[in-house]
């Protein structure tokens, strides 16, 4: 439904793409392309609110507010991505300060925005804001949930206890890396 009203549309305007709201989702990627970067920049904080982008929309929209003078290297206009922040390409998170990502990676919205995203800008993200911590337990603790299973095991530690590590989604081999130091600890699993 939402391509064919877009279909029927000649001109992108910042006002148009504000009005077609969720809508906008049915923007194809060619219709991106030929439409002005400003119209993007302007419409931002409709944009930013769309569910269901592709990863194509999601790059071409982010390729054209990088061309109209966007940033993607400090909190604020990571934050005002919304949904968009899957089209940032991984290579943009690479030369981003770790304390930006440590800042970011506690929003619960840029968390949940940022599982859509390759794997790679997800690994880097994270391998980024364990850079900022040597104490294995706030290093733990600084990735949100969602995001540990990117953890690589060579960045975990055995020295973590069941609190540390209890309420995380950790993937096996992970969780292999410190599940027998930590049933040693708490001894009253071992019966």
């Amino acid at each position: 439904l939402s391509k064919s009203l877009v279909s029927r549309i000649d001109n992108f305007s910042a006002s148009t793409l504000n009005n077609l709201q969720q809508t906008a989702v049915g923007l194809s990627v060619s219709q991106i392309e030929e439409t002005d970067a400003n119209n993007f920049k302007e419409s931002l904080t409709t944009l930013r609110n769309v569910r269901g982008w592709n990863r194509g929309q999601a790059n071409t929209i982010v390729s054209k507010l990088s061309t109209s003078g966007v940033e993607f290297r400090n909190t604020n206009n990571l934050l005002q991505l919304g949904t968009l922040v899957q089209g940032v390409p991984s290579r943009v998170f690479e030369i981003i300060e770790p304390a930006v990502l440590v800042n970011v990676t506690s929003n619960p919205t840029f968390v949940r925005n940022i599982l859509v995203a390759p794997q790679p800008s997800q690994q880097i993200i994270v391998l980024k804001v364990l850079q900022t911590e040597t104490n294995p337990l706030r290093r733990v603790q600084k990735i949100p949930s969602e995001l540990v299973q990117e953890i690589p095991p060579v960045h975990l530690t055995a020295d973590l206890n069941l609190n540390d590590v209890n309420n995380k989604q950790w993937v096996p081999e992970q969780a292999s890396v410190f599940f027998e130091n930590i049933v040693r600890k708490n001894n009253n699993y071992i019966r």
